[in-house]
């Protein structure tokens, strides 16, 4: 299953459990006592049958040479080195996790790249090559970023527009 799949599917039955806790339709403390050894085996079946690629990642590291990235990592990590030829952006949302994308390697599309971040009580940190200009905007919430990339001079490199969105936690660009 895809990842928006599958935390859709986890936002839609949190939600109707918190419906149902809320108009006492069932008692969720007996509910939780009577059947949480089933969750446990769940969550093994789903870690032994998902093969490379699919199902449920709990870490990913390796190469990609994708023009766009799209990561979601919750409780878990990612590490990863991108090699595009020609990198538009993404997105990369954490949520009690850490991620790490290194684009140096990548060269950066001239006309427009994008990458929104997300940090909740997590990391992100983003490793940019040295030839592009940097623009930072967003919101901080009990949390913040830091731009240590070194400014260039040059105004007709690539331009990298980065929103964060930071809450109880941080982002990290350099």
């Amino acid at each position: 299953m895809k990842r928006k799949t599958v935390m859709g599917i986890l936002f839609i039955l949190a939600g109707i459990v918190i419906f149902t806790v809320r108009i006492n339709e069932f008692n969720f403390s007996t509910l939780l006592h009577r059947y949480w050894p089933a969750v446990i085996i769940l969550i093994g079946i789903l870690i032994l049958f998902s093969g490379e690629g699919k199902g449920i990642k709990m870490s990913h590291d390796d190469i990609q040479s994708d023009d766009y990235i799209d990561y979601m990592n919750i409780f878990s990590s990612l590490t990863t080195l991108n090699e595009s030829s020609k990198f538009k952006g993404g997105a990369v949302t954490t949520v009690f996790g850490a991620a790490e994308i290194d684009l140096r390697p990548a060269t950066i599309d001239p006309e427009r790249c994008e990458l929104s971040l997300t940090a909740m009580f997590g990391g992100v940190e983003i490793r940019l090559p040295e030839n592009c200009n940097v623009i930072i905007s967003g919101i901080p919430i009990f949390g913040g970023w830091e731009n240590k990339k070194l400014p260039t001079k040059d105004p007709s490199l690539p331009v990298v527009r980065i929103k964060c969105f930071v809450a109880f936690g941080g982002i990290e660009i350099s």
